[in-house]
């Protein structure tokens, strides 16, 4: 009880930080083996993310992909031609997060998004492995 009353707290807290953060949001992690369910928060503006595992504090930056398409073509008929060019940059919707706590120890973040919605796992330098969505 008193560790489902702590992570309550706790996403309560990165939600009162995401809506004054703006471009924010909050984010459940479940870890694989069945352990303490995580909480953390994002910042799309600057592009960091923090977790927090239990009493330790993982926080740092994330980056994602951005697409780029280029195409040419050409279109004959009879005597006749036409040429043309277009190219498309559009946001990726993929994602890494290296993140790092106080005491050295370091997470690893990859992720899938849309806007402000992502879904990925994340991996402790120990081997934990968490499945993450925001909310």
């Amino acid at each position: 009880m008193e560790k489902t009353h702590r992570i309550r707290k706790t996403i309560g807290a990165y939600a009162v930080t995401a809506l004054l953060s703006g471009c924010a949001g909050t984010l459940i992690m479940h870890p694989r083996d069945g352990g303490e369910v995580a909480a953390g928060a994002f910042n799309a503006a600057s592009k960091t993310m923090e977790v927090s595992v239990g009493l330790k504090r993982y926080s740092g930056s994330y980056v994602t992909n951005a697409g780029t398409a280029f195409s040419t073509g050409v279109a004959f008929s009879g005597t006749r031609s036409a040429y043309g060019t277009s190219q498309t940059f559009s946001g990726g919707n993929n994602g890494v997060a290296l993140l790092a706590a106080a005491d050295g120890d370091t997470m690893r973040c990859e992720f899938n998004y849309q806007g402000l919605s992502a879904i990925g796992v994340c991996q402790t330098k120990g081997g934990k492995i968490y499945d993450f969505m925001t909310q």
